[in-house]
């Protein structure tokens, strides 16, 4: 096992999900390289901790992307998740400003009702 990943969380090899997952990453940087179209904050990256070997930058290259992929799709789950648990606490509020006002309503009706028929002890 060893640390990669949002928040260093150490990644389990064992785990079959999480090795196919690798695999497409390195596959997509891989050939983000062959097509030129890299991301350049990363390839600068790998060419500094290359000091300049070429050859050892595009090797640098595909681990660095590769857990850029994976940081990326961490984070992406992560806002996925936190919006998830903004519009839960929104439609909870929602239901709870409609039970007050709903509420309010029956309250009222009572009292009207009440009042119409001409009793005044409640």
């Amino acid at each position: 096992m060893f640390a990669m990943g949002l928040f260093n969380k150490t990644k389990d090899d064992s785990n079959p999900f999480s090795r196919k997952a690798d695999e497409t990453f390195y596959q997509k940087a891989l050939e983000e390289l062959e097509s030129n179209s890299i991301n350049k904050g990363v390839y600068a990256k790998a060419l500094a901790d290359s000091a300049g070997d070429e050859a050892k930058a595009h090797s640098l290259y595909i681990k660095y992307r590769a857990k850029s992929l994976d940081d990326e799709q961490s984070i992406e789950i992560l806002e996925k998740s936190h919006n998830i648990k903004i519009k839960k606490e929104t439609e909870r509020k929602y239901y709870w400003k409609r039970f007050f006002w709903e509420l309010v309503i029956v309250i009222f009706s009572v009292f009207g009702l009440l009042i119409w028929l001409g009793s005044t002890e409640i």
